[in-house]
């Protein structure tokens, strides 16, 4: 891989891993809220799930760049045909 390739895997990754992180952040606090109203949410429990989906979104950054890298290769594949 050159430099620039790994920039760019690098930059993907980071887009992919902000796009999870607010997905999950936003389903569980509106899950929460939607069944028990907005009292069970302390500091304490909004850390929790902020920490817990930042580790979350490392591992779906890292397999949604695999994916990408797949579906690019085989449409690159296609496209030289």
């Amino acid at each position: 891989m050159t430099t620039r390739q790994i920039w760019r895997w690098t930059g993907i990754a980071a887009e992919l891993y902000v796009a999870f992180f607010l997905i999950f952040f936003a389903f569980n606090i509106s899950t929460i809220v939607f069944i028990r109203g907005w009292e069970p949410l302390t500091r304490d429990v909004l850390s929790y799930i902020f920490a817990r989906d930042a580790v979350i979104a490392i591992g779906l950054a890292a397999l949604g760049c695999v994916f990408m890298g797949f579906f690019t290769a085989f449409f690159l594949r296609r496209l030289r045909r």
